[in-house]
């Protein structure tokens, strides 16, 4: 057969063996396709999974560093408490030895 563009018209039989092909190709592309969306599909799972857990590290952190900063405070407390009783027995011990040093006679 002969097509009005100047060439020759492929027959049913051509025809059929390119459209075979073309399915054929189109087949392995969408079984790769398919292929990698499955892996695509596992790895989104596997980080749901693992942000999952990193959150619950977070949460499990957090209370950690709450019970430690009011671990620490308290124990500042504490000590503030305990610098400011010495330092009024460290005052009123100054003003002690003060009182002894003007009793004592001066030097020759």
């Amino acid at each position: 057969m002969f097509h009005q563009e100047g060439g020759f018209m492929p027959t049913q039989e051509e025809r059929l063996s390119a459209l075979e092909q073309t399915v054929a190709a189109f087949s392995r592309d969408i079984r790769d396709i398919s292929h990698n969306e499955t892996i695509l599909l596992g790895m989104a799972m596997k980080q749901q999974e693992q942000t999952r857990e990193i959150r619950s590290s977070l949460a499990s952190l957090s209370e950690h560093l709450d019970t430690f900063e009011q671990s620490v405070n308290s124990r500042f407390g504490v000590l503030g408490t305990t610098l400011g009783v010495l330092e009024t027995t460290l005052n009123e011990h100054t003003a002690v030895l003060a009182q002894i040093l003007a009793r004592l006679p001066e030097r020759p």
